[in-house]
């Protein structure tokens, strides 16, 4: 991603960014991309995640296996640490167990008032706060909680100025090629993988392969994060937007 990023970059009008700025600038990216997909799982006329299966493609990845979660204070759930944004509640209530419908605080004050959308046994609600789920279920004992959802993407990173190295490579160690490099005789290009035999690098810049962050955004996306990147890194985010404005045009047809 980072090459293909310093690819489209490679023309006379843009400057050259040092590392720091565009891998800050490829995870402000990662974000923006994420976050346009799961705006339209949350909303109720747009998409969800398993009806498109662009969508479900998309954000795969980023979905772990759900978690079971022991409520506290009565009906909260604790929210996993790379928690993002919420598919699907399963609430166990005196040992039923059904799906729980999501609620906005607005809903809050007058969900009661109403015997048909008012918490009960098979018809949960549940709203968010900042680091919990708070499930609302009538009565009853509310036991366990299964938990789907999408988590935060890895943040990217190459590792620090100082792991870039010309030489004085450590023996049985894998190394990313950073600039193209010859190392024992053969002749590696940037992004590939080699495990040092000896210390010396003919030319070329490398760091080692532990200090690298892949990001974990499904391979559809890179593409486009690594336009939107660009689009970043040049101020540009005009072209960006009005992509999005014609993608949201296209879903409405």
């Amino acid at each position: 991603m980072f090459a293909t990023v310093q690819m489209h970059l490679d023309t006379a009008k843009n400057p050259r960014y040092n590392d720091w700025t565009m891998v800050k600038a490829i995870n402000s990216a990662i974000v923006r991309v994420v976050e346009d997909r799961i705006d339209n799982i949350k909303t109720p006329t747009g998409y969800s995640f398993e009806q498109v299966q662009r969508v479900t493609d998309e954000l795969r990845s980023l979905v772990p296996n759900p978690v079971t979660i022991i409520p506290t204070n009565t009906n909260q759930l604790v929210l996993p640490a790379d928690y993002r944004h919420a598919l699907l509640v399963n609430a166990t209530v005196s040992g039923v167990t059904a799906y729980a419908k999501p609620i906005d605080h607005l809903t809050l004050g007058t969900i009661d008032r109403n015997p048909f959308t008012r918490p009960k046994a098979d018809n949960y609600k549940f709203y968010q706060e900042n680091t919990h789920i708070n499930v609302l279920y009538g009565t009853g004992t509310f036991t366990t909680a299964d938990l789907t959802y999408i988590k935060n993407p890895n943040t990217v990173s190459i590792g620090r100025e100082n792991d870039k190295l010309t030489g004085g490579l450590t023996v049985g160690v894998i190394y990313a090629v950073y600039e193209d490099c010859e190392h024992n005789g053969v002749v590696y290009n940037t992004g590939d993988l080699f495990t040092a035999v000896n210390a010396n690098l003919a030319y070329g810049i490398v760091v080692p392969n532990s200090v690298l962050v892949n990001s974990d955004v499904p391979t559809i996306l890179h593409e486009e994060i690594c336009l939107v990147t660009c689009s970043i890194l040049n101020n540009s985010v005009d072209d960006y937007n009005k992509k999005q404005s014609t993608d949201q045009d296209i879903m409405k047809d």
